[in-house]
């Protein structure tokens, strides 16, 4: 049996008497000029026999607290199920508002795209995903086993040299070089990345290019990943 909406016998404000038959699960529009009862038909005829169902089905003690609504001026409606009603009125007075922002979904939005959409790399196109320090050890072996790397990390909290130093950091790549951190060099010179460790890509270095990586995503989000020529090849964020 179809589902429907089934009115009879509207006579709400200046409806002359409405029939029609309403299909659930299908987008209708109720369109007419101003002052044709769009709005008795919707939101005074079926939308308010709707609420006042509901408030019938709640308790004695509960109705008492709520408004009570008259039934509307028709003869029947059956099949009509729980429905909402939005004001057609505009009350954000900003301009950039949205649909999103005025509704307050707009956070819940970014979360589903966040948890449930696939982030790509604007630079590789590469799927991004999570990677543990293991995973990144292991992507770098399948892809570079016994090539000689240089494991840096972006200063992006501004770490002076002498600070480096101090946590037993003494190199930076700067330029396609490995330059030894001097006590009259340039603090935070542009391209210039902190070096945590110079090594050999293969099992029996496991555990030590895995241990500089926790330490490069202990003072940065991002480590960058050199080549022998000292050029950058991978970048992974925390």
């Amino acid at each position: 049996m179809e589902k429907k909406i089934s009115v009879v016998g509207a006579f709400q404000n200046n409806l002359k008497g409405i029939d029609l038959q309403i299909p659930w699960y299908k987008l209708c529009v109720i369109t007419g000029l101003s002052g044709s009862g769009k709005s008795s038909l919707a939101i005074e005829t079926i939308h308010s026999e709707s609420r006042r169902r509901y408030l019938e089905s709640l308790s004695t003690y509960a109705r008492q607290f709520l408004e009570k609504i008259d039934k509307p001026n028709v003869d029947s409606i059956d099949g009509i199920p729980p429905s909402i009603s939005i004001e057609g009125r505009n009350s954000v007075k900003n301009s950039r508002s949205t649909v999103g922002t005025s509704t307050d979904i707009y956070d819940y939005i970014r979360i589903i795209f966040s948890r449930v959409g696939d982030i790509y790399c604007p630079h590789c196109n590469e799927k991004c995903r999570s990677l543990s320090n293991q995973d990144i050890y292991e992507n770098l072996f399948a892809n570079y086993a016994d090539e000689r790397i240089s494991i840096c990390i972006i200063n992006e909290n501004a770490i002076e040299y002498r600070d480096l130093k101090k946590i037993g950091i003494f190199e930076i790549v700067r330029s396609g070089e490995i330059i030894l951190i001097d006590k009259d060099m340039e603090e935070n010179a542009i391209e210039t990345y902190p070096l945590i460790d110079t090594i050999d890509i293969n099992k029996k270095n496991q555990s030590r290019i895995i241990e500089s990586i926790e330490i490069g995503f202990s003072l940065s989000k991002t480590i960058s990943i050199f080549n022998k020529e000292q050029s950058i090849f991978r970048t992974f964020k925390k």
